[in-house]
Order: structure tokens, then C-alpha cells, then sequence
């Protein structure tokens, strides 16, 4: 299938160098699905220069009734000041809905983070019980700020 999944949500802050997203949406294309979708992110050694980012997802699709949970490691290959280069691995597991059984997939990520547009892209390809797959996650993150009042 091709499709692309539109989501939006919310960031929560939840430590030092963690956070916790909600997400929902939908798909268009091949897909006609609503999503709802949990995030959890932390940084590992955060003050090293190959600082470790692990990220754990789970999201529920409606058209099919599948939950697939997600678990990806990765670590800070090369940064400047404009942007982050990271690589790493992760994979899926499927269950429910029209999956019998447990299904998954796994391989490696590149990803890329322009600190300037607070946007950036994830790059995954690798193999799994549905053969060989390959997802590509383009993001933007906003946000509102406070400015400091004179007084």
C-alpha cells in the first residue's frame, strides 16, 4: 500500500531529556484509516557527543484494527549548530486486528534534524514477516513560546 498518515498532537516535557507525545489522525491515499498514537523519547548520555535516543511508539489504526508498537535506538553520528545526522536500528511488532498471531519487522534508520526549520526526516529500510519494507517519516515541529515581559 501506498499512503501517507497526516497526525497531529500534543508534546509533553517530562523529564530532562524525555518526552512523551499523543498523536491523532488519519491516512489518505491507499488508506482511509483514523490513527491514534502514544510516543515516548529519552536521550541516553545526553552530554556526550554520540549522545543515544530511544524511542518507544504505539499506535492503533481503525480500518484494520491493528496495533503495532515500535522500539528504535539511535545514536548521534555527526551535529553542527544547523543540524543532527543520527543512525541506528529499530523495529515493529504487529498484533490484532487482521494480523493472526505476531508479526514484525526490523532494520536500519538514518535520520536527519535541521535544527533552524525544528523539522526533520527519518529514512527506515529492512525485512520482516510482510518481505521488505521501507518507510520514510518527514516532521515539523511548532510550538508556542513565551517572550519574556519588560518591566
Amino acid at each position: 500500500m501506498n499512503f501517507a498518515r497526516l497526525q497531529g498532537g500534543l508534546d509533553f516535557h517530562v523529564g530532562e531529556t524525555s518526552y512523551l507525545s499523543v498523536l491523532g489522525g488519519g491516512d489518505v491515499a491507499d488508506s482511509n484509516s483514523a490513527s491514534v498514537e502514544g510516543d515516548f523519547s529519552t536521550w541516553l548520555l545526553p552530554h556526550r557527543q554520540h549522545a543515544v535516543n530511544l524511542a518507544v511508539s504505539s499506535i492503533y489504526t481503525t480500518e484494520n484494527g491493528v496495533v503495532a508498537n515500535e522500539i528504535d535506538l539511535r545514536a548521534i553520528a555527526y551535529s553542527t549548530e544547523s543540524y543532527v545526522l543520527m543512525a541506528g536500528g529499530g523495529g515493529a511488532i504487529y498484533a490484532v486486528g487482521f494480523v493472526h498471531g505476531v508479526d514484525g519487522q526490523g532494520g536500519p534508520i538514518l535520520s536527519l534534524y535541521l535544527s533552524k526549520w525544528r523539522a526533520g526526516m527519518d529514512i527506515q529500510a529492512g525485512y520482516g514477516s510482510a518481505q521488505e519494507h521501507g518507510e520514510i517519516t518527514i516532521y515539523k515541529q511548532f510550538s508556542w513560546t513565551e517572550r519574556a515581559k519588560n518591566q
